[in-house]
């Protein structure tokens, strides 16, 4: 059961709305509450609404509860058609891996490597002391040119970007 202010958000029109309450006040279970509130409203005829969050385990939670309630939907509701994901996923998902090539001029979709890719295992790059895993090695741009670095203990490390990799 949801408390009046809750349902109101639920209820709310079909426009970007931020809530803003302390912990423990309901938060996730009204958003989860109003995706589904959205999809029904929303039936099969239109696209896709998304529920985004900076943390894994409120996305987790969001996946599990809309998981439960969307099973009410009718079918044909675009019940699929949401995407629940952190605020850095879905920036990747549905936007740089789909369209990042037009950025870089390229002819083809780019390929997004996050360090855990299987044929990655055993490479390292050296660094001033010893050689690191390369899952270690970060990128930033500092005055419009790219930069490594790894970072150990609580210092950074620059990674001469000449050095080849093993």
């Amino acid at each position: 059961m949801l408390t009046p202010e809750q349902q109101a958000v639920v209820d709310a029109p079909m426009a970007p709305l931020c809530v803003v309450a302390c912990a423990g006040s309901g938060k996730t279970k009204t958003s989860v509450q109003r995706l589904v509130q959205m999809r029904r409203n929303l039936g099969n005829a239109r696209g896709r609404v998304a529920l985004l969050s900076f943390s894994n385990v409120a996305v987790d939670t969001f996946r599990k509860a809309y998981e439960i309630l969307a099973r009410d939907l009718p079918a044909g509701f675009g019940r699929e058609r949401v995407d629940i994901d952190t605020l850095d996923g879905f920036i990747t998902s549905c936007i740089l891996r789909p369209h990042g090539h037009r950025t870089m001029g390229s002819l083809q979709a780019a390929y997004l490597v996050t360090g855990s890719e299987s044929f990655l295992d055993g490479f390292t790059f050296k660094t001033t002391s010893y050689p690191l895993p390369i899952t270690k090695l970060h990128v930033a741009f500092v005055a419009g040119n790219e930069c490594f670095f790894c970072q150990r203990n609580d210092n950074l490390e620059v990674v001469a970007s000449a050095l080849r990799f093993a």
